[in-house]
């Protein structure tokens, strides 16, 4: 049996599903993992073991932990550097999902920084090859994070033609997006809507408008990231290019919660049906609210959505149903009945049709 081996994680910023997917692959494969560094604190820097999981960011580090680590001799795998984050699958998903929901034009929110240009990079590109305006928003060096860079993304995003879509580098600067908007009076997600990437789900539902979010597999990123050092310490070469972790999917939350069109009454009703969808709504309820005739919301439905109400409506049912069995508990049944579809029957309809397979099979 192969004997345990002493791995030291020292990790720049810390996320704890990145840290939970270097200590679950530890549990399953008998490692001993030392985490004196997993939070830089720097604390216990007398490690001597087999192999070392870090990250590129080594600016985040203090001095004195850097040079701890630049002596250290054992065989490493870097974060970001070896294993990391597929952006170019990051980037096409945004502006798919932004496509899909009529956006037109794309702000990126970004920070100067050589660590994310290849995400910023793919946005613009894919942007192009899907004939839609990108507005690139590159926060200057010498603006940092909090009041200085909401006040600079207000005044930007002020210039760019509504309704918009912003696609923010991280879930940070995604609510730094939208404390910029509401300074300036404009409404999330119905004048710009928002989306980050990382799903830090603390961060996104506390934020002033619950925010979407790419769920970009931090956990996964960990957990492959200590497999890769498993291997260089089997005996076998690091990898010519880097490992990529493609992202999950995206978590929908209120602030791009909302469908881009330029028709006012339409709006209303796609805010009614946003606000209500759980209840049991009908077209005539919708017509009252948006101040059209029910033929009028018809036709508008057809020509500016290329769907009908109640197709609409389904989606924001199965969408939130999707959330829910994966990130719940509750029964099916229950979800069901949450989501507005009644009887169950009804949701496996839907989502059946909709996913090609069933409700219990899909969340398995």
């Amino acid at each position: 049996m192969k004997e345990f081996r002493n791995i030291l994680l020292a990790l720049a910023w810390y996320h704890p599903r990145l840290h939970l997917g270097v200590a679950r692959y530890a549990r399953d494969h008998r490692w001993h993992l030392n985490q004196d560094l997993a939070y830089a604190q720097g604390q216990g820097m007398d490690w001597a073991g087999d192999g070392l999981i870090t990250q590129r960011d080594r600016g985040l580090f203090a001095p004195h932990v850097c040079e701890y680590l630049d002596g250290l001799t054992v065989p490493r795998v870097v974060i970001g550097k070896h294993v990391r984050s597929d952006n170019k699958m990051i980037a096409e998903m945004a502006v798919k999902f932004f496509v899909e929901h009529g956006y037109e034009h794309m702000a990126l929110i970004a920070p100067s920084q050589e660590t994310v240009v290849s995400r910023t990079m793919y946005f613009e590109s894919e942007c192009e090859r899907q004939g839609r305006k990108c507005w690139p928003l590159i926060i200057p060096e010498q603006i940092h994070r909090g009041n200085e860079v909401v006040r600079w993304l207000a005044r930007r995003l002020l210039e760019i033609p509504k309704p918009a879509a912003a696609f923010a580098i991280d879930d940070n600067y995604a609510v730094a997006t939208l404390e910029a908007a509401m300074s300036v009076d404009l409404h999330v997600p119905d004048d710009v809507a928002v989306l980050g990437v990382r799903n830090d789900e603390l961060l996104c539902d506390t934020a002033p408008v619950s925010l979407s979010s790419i769920d970009s597999d931090l956990e996964g990123l960990g957990y492959q990231a200590a497999a890769l050092l498993d291997q260089i310490l089997d005996g076998q070469p690091l990898p010519e290019r880097p490992v990529l972790i493609p992202p999950l999917r995206i978590v929908e939350r209120q602030s791009t919660n909302v469908m881009a069109v330029d028709h006012p009454n339409l709006q209303l009703a796609l805010r009614f049906i946003r606000d209500h969808y759980r209840e049991r709504i009908n077209i005539k309820d919708i017509a009252r609210v948006s101040a059209m005739s029910t033929r009028g919301l018809y036709k508008a439905f057809q020509r500016q959505m290329n769907m009908t109400v109640y197709e609409y409506i389904t989606q924001q049912r199965l969408a939130e149903a999707e959330r829910m069995l994966l990130d719940t508990q509750a029964s099916v049944e229950d979800i069901a009945n949450y989501c507005g579809f009644g009887l169950y029957r009804n949701f496996y309809n839907a989502f059946k049709k909709h996913k090609g397979t069933t409700p219990k099979a899909w969340r398995r």
